[in-house]
């Protein structure tokens, strides 16, 4: 399992972006189990909206929200919720 996983806070600018640079990454085109994750927290912005848009159109875009800031949480957070196969 390859797994990518993003902590976003306030990204509204760049997170569509991201999720596109890592689809069409070498190593995500050539994985045949994968997730993207973004773990979008405290965000004031449309991050949390844009995120999820995103995850609707691509069964392997995750979306964790967090309501309180820090990116210590946020990497907490996706440890947790990614895959036990990742590596």
């Amino acid at each position: 399992m390859f797994s990518v996983c993003i902590p976003a806070y306030n990204e509204e600018e760049s997170i569509e972006r991201i999720a596109n640079n890592v689809r069409c990454s070498s190593l995500w085109q050539e994985s045949t189990e994968k997730e993207l994750i973004f773990c979008v927290n405290g965000s004031t912005d449309r991050s949390e909206e844009i995120a999820k848009r995103i995850a609707k159109t691509d069964p392997q875009v995750k979306v964790i929200v967090l309501h309180e800031k820090g990116k210590n949480n946020a990497w907490m957070e996706l440890v947790r919720r990614s895959s036990q196969k990742s590596e």
